[in-house]
């Protein structure tokens, strides 16, 4: 299993930036509210409950590394479906970049 390891210090931050109680962070990423507790307390969490929270934060899995506010550890050798998704996201914003630099011309 892909468990995600978040900087609980960073998540704190986001969440409060954004002026979200654990509850109303939890209910808009469609998780129980224990998650977040779990998260804010340093505990893992697997890769698809941290998709869904920071989806609710406005944060990509590729933003969220870039910015050190995840990292990974894996316990099942199976990184795949993971770096496919930071792949695709790095794709994506390279074409964006890409016509917004065109655009200009």
């Amino acid at each position: 299993m892909l468990m995600i390891d978040v900087n609980r210090v960073a998540f704190f931050e986001a969440r409060l930036e954004k002026f979200l109680s654990q509850e109303t962070l939890a209910s808009q990423a469609g998780v129980s509210p224990n998650v977040i507790k779990r998260i804010e307390k340093g505990q893992k969490i697997g890769s698809d409950v941290t998709r869904k929270v920071l989806a609710a934060l406005g944060l990509t899995v590729g933003e969220a590394f870039e910015r050190n506010f995840i990292s990974m550890k894996d316990t099942s050798a199976d990184c795949a479906p993971i770096v496919a998704v930071i792949q695709d996201e790095s794709r994506s914003a390279v074409k964006r970049a890409s016509r917004e630099a065109l655009a200009k011309y």
